[in-house]
């Protein structure tokens, strides 16, 4: 292939991608929220929502996290925050040993948007998916370790 073939086959597929971008915004540039919640006995909890929009269309991120009794919050480790978006969490110790609950609601400036929440402590992990406004509610239960 001569040289003004390949450059004219690599100009045409960028272009191609180019508009197929337009038409796909949400489904190439998702945002997420990826905090961090570490806890008195170092247990680290991954709290994060995948969201189908740009970040400037995103205007709050809550989080409710409900972690075992006796627990601390020693530091919480937000995700960079866009100029349009606040990042705000509710913790509280009111469960067994190993049980942790966590809730998310995301507030966008445009409506119907998909979210997906996430929680991951240690290996155990769970996600659901859902629609900005809504209580996004994952659960995870960490086996004890035997001593």
């Amino acid at each position: 292939m001569s040289v003004s073939r390949a450059t004219t086959a690599i100009a045409l597929a960028g272009l191609l991608s180019a508009f197929s971008a337009v038409s796909t915004e949400a489904s190439l540039l998702r945002c997420k929220s990826d905090p961090v919640v570490v806890l008195s006995d170092l247990t680290e909890v991954d709290l994060s929502a995948d969201i189908d929009t740009l970040p400037y269309n995103v205007t709050s991120v809550y989080y409710t996290l409900h972690v075992p009794v006796g627990l601390k919050v020693l530091l919480v480790l937000r995700t960079p925050n866009w100029p349009t978006t606040i990042e705000r969490f509710n913790i509280i110790a009111d469960q067994a040993a190993g049980h942790y609950d966590a809730t998310v609601v995301v507030k966008t400036t445009k409506s119907n948007i998909g979210v997906t929440g996430n929680l991951l402590v240690r290996l155990a992990f769970d996600s659901v998916k859902g629609m900005t406004g809504q209580n996004l509610r994952v659960q995870v239960t960490i086996p004890k370790l035997l001593p």
